[in-house]
């Protein structure tokens, strides 16, 4: 198992960022298209469905062990009113098990495909660049980028496919 190197953040931590960045946080949030998907930023919240192809995921509700049924999650989401739904093919939590790029991208394109095709806002959680690439060819229009690593690669594809990336 390869072991990733992050820092969870804690409550202090927030509050020092909260401080140093209270301007921004008041600040107005626009309108913005993602390929043909407006998104809506206004006084409602905007949702965001969450799908996880990972059996170790912690959100449990979320998880969809194969591609037929997080398809489904994803439609269904979207049905509901999530303005984006998010894709994840490998869990976040840091005891699971990592998944290398060619198994994220096995898990995550078919589900990113379908449901772009369908007309649904997709994100693809990831922090590896050849996985970010391959799920915005494949029609996901947001990298939620979980990790630092190699984030300058995916902001260039982010940049080149037009789309967007979500910083956690």
């Amino acid at each position: 198992m390869v072991m990733l190197n992050c820092r969870v953040l804690k409550l202090e931590d927030l509050l020092e960022l909260s401080r140093s960045h209270e301007a921004d946080l008041t600040a107005p949030v626009e309108t913005f298209s993602l390929r043909d998907t407006k998104i809506e930023i206004g006084d409602e919240p905007s949702l965001m469905g969450v799908v996880n192809l990972s059996p170790d995921s912690w959100y449990r509700e979320s998880v969809s062990l194969n591609t037929k049924d997080a398809i489904f999650r994803g439609k269904l989401l979207a049905a509901q009113g999530a303005a984006i739904v998010d894709v994840g093919g490998e869990s976040t939590l840091h005891e699971a098990e990592r998944v290398d790029a060619v198994g994220q991208s096995a898990r995550l394109l078919p589900v990113i495909t379908s449901l772009s095709a369908a007309g649904v806002a997709v994100s693809a959680e990831t922090y590896n660049p050849e996985v970010a690439k391959q799920s915005l060819e494949a029609g996901a229009s947001i990298i939620n980028l979980t990790g630092a690593g190699e984030a300058e690669a995916i902001y260039e594809s982010v940049a080149t496919h037009e789309s967007a990336v979500i910083i956690c």
